[in-house]
């Protein structure tokens, strides 16, 4: 099976909320060149407090001990404010 290339765009985020008062996250998946096996996710967070909001990928898959390194193909990532402008990303590490 081919890999899949998932790009991340559009997602709002602002800063993270607590566990307890988390509204619902919102998803969109969509396929625009199904043929290149790559999916375009677009993740939207109502309701978020003022504190940094952190998002990881995990290294591990489910019956596996290997590590694996799922974040390397995700890519043409942007973040976005309520407002419309867009949020400056940092990515810490691999």
């Amino acid at each position: 099976m081919s890999k899949l290339f998932v790009a991340v765009a559009g997602v709002t985020l602002l800063i993270g909320p607590s566990p307890r008062e988390a509204a619902p996250v919102a998803y969109r998946f969509r396929f625009p060149e199904p043929q290149h096996h790559w999916m375009q996710v677009d993740v939207t967070f109502p309701e978020l407090a003022r504190t940094p909001l952190e998002l990881r990928v995990s290294r591990a898959s489910p019956g596996r001990y290997a590590l694996h390194d799922f974040a390397k193909n995700v890519w043409d990532v942007h973040a976005f404010a309520a407002d419309g402008r867009e949020l400056a990303l940092a990515r810490p590490d691999p």
